[in-house]
């Protein structure tokens, strides 16, 4: 698998947030959206794509992506786990 890095800080650089929810639970996009910060941070989720040198979005996914992929030992295309959909 590609290597990854943890960060502390939501910036351009980062392309994935994993979210924790319970089996079965759909959290409301928004709820998600708040729990990332500010209007900023926010902004950044859903806009950022704009100003990535290459329009690379940053993916809002349940932590079952990560733990599905790692399993697998492959990276799992993201939309089935998205936390945040794309508009």
């Amino acid at each position: 698998m590609v290597g990854a890095k943890s960060s502390t800080t939501l910036d351009e650089n980062v392309t994935h947030i994993v979210t924790f929810h319970k089996e079965g639970q759909d959290l409301p996009r928004d709820w998600v959206l708040r729990s990332l910060g500010g209007e900023k941070e926010q902004e950044l989720v859903l806009y950022g794509h704009f100003c990535h040198p290459h329009g690379q979005y940053i993916n809002v996914v349940y932590q079952d992506w990560l733990a599905e992929s790692l399993a697998k030992g492959f990276i799992l295309c993201e939309m089935n786990f998205m936390a945040v959909p794309r508009m």
